[in-house]
């Protein structure tokens, strides 16, 4: 597709404000795959990719101050390539179900901001999350354990080359929890 006028979130730290910009064309070409397997009536297997070839062009010199052209470059938060799976369980039990999952995602690295920099790449990363309960029609109790490998990782980076670099967003540690939810019945 060929998207004009994008608006993109440029961070300004002097300021510190974040300013939505129009920069002038973005073009991508991509393709996403998925599926689901089910191999039996309690277990399931869902799986997805990704590729995304895309660059930007027309781009506002006053965006690009460390950079003298971002034309051509890769459009922030735009990954190559993207996996994602989810293995589903469930089986009857006690008038419900014991469930469980266990689902990974993972992503090429991608820019943080138009300059297409190397102080503004974010590495790739992965994750897995990992969930056990029970249910049945109105109850629901589950443990989860998210981003089990404890894996660190920042969601955006400010470049400003030899000036300054800030990461931000940090990912959430190795979070371990319990849901507990009712659902109260719709019947008359």
């Amino acid at each position: 597709y060929t998207y004009e006028d994008l608006q993109v979130p440029i961070i300004d730290p002097l300021a510190g404000a974040v300013n939505v910009t129009n920069i002038g064309e973005s073009e991508a070409l991509g393709m996403e795959v998925e599926t689901r397997i089910l191999f039996n009536q309690y277990w399931s297997l869902r799986l997805g990719a990704a590729w995304l070839d895309n660059e930007v062009n027309d781009i506002p010199a006053q965006l690009c101050p460390v950079v003298i052209d971002c034309n051509g470059n890769t459009a922030q938060f735009s990954p190559e390539f993207s996996v994602a799976g989810v293995l589903d369980a469930s089986y009857p039990m006690a008038s419900g179900e014991v469930f469980g999952s266990a689902e990974f995602n993972w992503q090429s690295k991608e820019y943080a901001n138009l300059n297409n920099l190397p102080g503004s790449t974010l590495d790739s990363v992965g994750f897995i999350d990992l969930q056990v309960g029970w249910r049945d029609d109105n109850w629901r109790v589950a443990a989860y354990v998210e981003n089990l490998t404890d894996k660190e990782h920042f969601a955006q980076r400010v470049d400003a080359g030899d000036l300054f670099r800030l990461s931000l967003n940090p990912s959430r540690p190795r979070t371990v929890g319990m849901e507990f939810s009712y659902r109260f019945s719709n019947d008359g």
